[in-house]
């Protein structure tokens, strides 16, 4: 059961991280552009 959990955790904390990047990647681009 443990397994499981662990690589649900694993999984939902990347997805998290690619979401972060994006979205501050995102916000960057945004500032430049106002620049």
């Amino acid at each position: 059961i443990w397994d499981k959990v662990a690589v649900g955790a694993y999984k939902i904390l990347v997805f998290v991280a690619v979401a972060i990047m994006t979205t501050s990647r995102r916000l960057l681009l945004y500032c430049d552009s106002i620049d």
